[in-house]
């Protein structure tokens, strides 16, 4: 009954997503250009009869706007985890299962920021029936996994059957811009990749050592863990950004719309 339960509660989120990304979002980028990176790049792009192909610099803003996020889930899991609801009842041992959980879905944190740049597109061509396929081939390999693993492997098999269909999602999104030569690949972007994975790398670095640093302050009976997090992820991302502006592993053009 438990694992029906999980399972039910995650195949209902899992359509309610679909739903949301391949009828909703259709419908609100004919009528209007609503807010965030996919809103825009579908809605505007909607109104126009000669919509230019999708630019390598939407990838890279997702990028930079999710690879500092992911890498502090990856290597501070349980201490954000902890620093925002290690608290009351929810104690070490719940800690310590949502952070495993968070981990593993911060895998997919880049996978779910690519499917709404890639689907808003391919709305925007007044393309739904693409994106609701691939869709149902997700959920279908989301509900397999789940149901084949989780009496081995647990609840932790949830983020990770989740984490993998989305990165599924993408990759058959991103092989349909690719075949249909919809995305653009300009001559700096190798350059600008290897730059960002330099920035990244060395801000993961100086977060990890934050984090060590400390650590005597992060443990789950501290008072200031919270605010001690939020230090820690304040200076990382300052540091991240200059960073960012002084190599030049972005532009403003980059990001701008």
């Amino acid at each position: 009954d438990r694992l029906l339960k999980v399972l039910g509660q995650t195949f209902e989120s899992n359509l309610r997503e679909k739903f949301d990304s391949v009828i909703l979002t259709p419908l609100w980028s004919k009528t209007s250009t609503f807010g965030g990176l996919a809103g825009q790049v579908g809605a505007t792009w909607a109104l126009s009869e000669e919509m230019p192909s999708l630019s390598w610099h939407y990838v890279v803003y997702v990028a930079l706007t999710s690879r500092l996020c992911i890498c502090a889930l990856m290597i501070a899991s349980e201490e954000i985890t902890s620093a925002l609801f290690g608290y009351g009842s929810f104690d070490l041992k719940s800690v310590k299962n949502s952070s495993d959980a968070l981990y593993y879905f911060a895998i997919g944190l880049p996978a779910f920021a690519l499917i709404k740049v890639f689907s808003s597109y391919v709305f925007a061509r007044h393309n739904t029936q693409t994106p609701f396929i691939y869709s149902v081939y997700s959920v279908i390999l989301n509900i397999f996994i789940s149901l084949y693993f989780f009496s081995d492997i647990g609840f932790i098999i949830i983020p990770i059957a989740t984490t993998i269909s989305s990165w599924f999602y993408a990759v058959l999104l991103f092989s349909y811009l690719i075949k249909k030569k919809y995305f653009i690949f300009d001559n700096d972007l190798n350059f600008s990749i290897v730059k960002i994975i330099f920035v990244s790398i060395f801000t993961s670095y100086l977060f990890y050592q934050l984090i060590s640093y400390f650590e005597d302050f992060l443990v789950y009976e501290s008072k200031y863990k919270l605010l001690t997090m939020i230090l820690i992820v304040s200076i990382t991302a300052v540091i991240y950004i200059l960073i960012s502006i002084l190599t030049k592993a972005f532009k403003i053009s980059d990001i701008k719309l």
